[in-house]
């Protein structure tokens, strides 16, 4: 993966790190006038819940082994700070196109390499590791056939957290209207003593290999408590089509 020039680097520098993760971002009018049926889809969204479990049981040993057998040197430091330590690291599913599972997945680390600031979608090439994640025992579901049916896909990747790893209270693209939703599941070391998801001031239920919508436009934080505690980030373009895909794969319905 080519780096940028330093020149280039010292102008980024000077673009405030929330202008680069879209977090000011307010109301988009014109791609509301544009696209007005992606009020609709907010709206849907809004309607069933922000933690919600879908019917899909991802196969989190299938992940596990094929990660350990081709991948496990190949963790990468998921948004290192330089003012404190921050125990977390990622393997990427889908990139920029000429990049690898190894790439940075955070829009801030990638816009440093490429020198300007990528959009969400630019992230859809699958890497070697999203390929290889085929296994599944009957009942459950591969996490390759999983992403399969969400494509096209932007960033998504697996977070790796230690002892201690945590993200800060923050929101994802919380501008309208956002250009991806997302979906989490759980993969490892995620039981109620190993590791929290906060939202609302709530510690989030989770059950290991669920995939569940998470509303992340509202302020959310999480910490391990263990080492090797995986989760995986999926963001889904937002259309009405993959909004009616998760209303109609919602776990809990009459």
């Amino acid at each position: 993966m080519q780096k940028i020039t330093p020149g280039i680097l010292s102008q980024l520098k000077k673009i405030d790190s929330k202008e680069i993760s879209g977090s000011r971002l307010g109301i988009n009018y014109e791609r509301l006038l544009a696209e007005p049926e992606l009020t609709a889809a907010e709206l849907a969204l809004s309607q069933i819940g922000n933690f919600e479990p879908l019917d899909y049981k991802l196969d989190t040993h299938g992940i596990e082994s094929v990660i350990q057998e081709k991948y496990a040197s190949d963790w990468t430091d998921y948004l290192p700070r330089a003012d404190r330590p921050n125990n977390r690291k990622s393997l990427t599913l889908t990139t920029i196109p000429g990049w690898d599972h190894t790439s940075p997945p955070s829009i801030p680390d990638a816009a440093k390499h490429l020198g300007r600031i990528p959009a969400e979608l630019e992230f859809c090439n699958p890497t070697p590791l999203y390929n290889d994640c085929d296994r599944a025992y009957p009942g459950n579901t591969s996490l390759k056939a999983f992403l399969d049916e969400w494509q096209p896909l932007g960033r998504t990747f697996i977070v790796n957290s230690n002892t201690g790893g945590y993200f800060v209270p923050h929101r994802d693209h919380p501008g309208h209207p956002r250009p991806c939703f997302r979906l989490v599941a759980f993969l490892k070391n995620c039981g109620p003593y190993d590791y929290d998801w906060w939202m609302d001031d709530r510690k989030a239920n989770i059950e290991l290999g669920r995939v569940y919508y998470v509303n992340t436009k509202m302020t959310h934080r999480t910490i391990s408590w263990v080492d090797n505690s995986w989760h995986l980030i999926v963001n889904v373009p937002l259309t009405l089509e993959n909004v009616d895909r998760v209303i109609k794969n919602l776990q809990h319905r009459h």
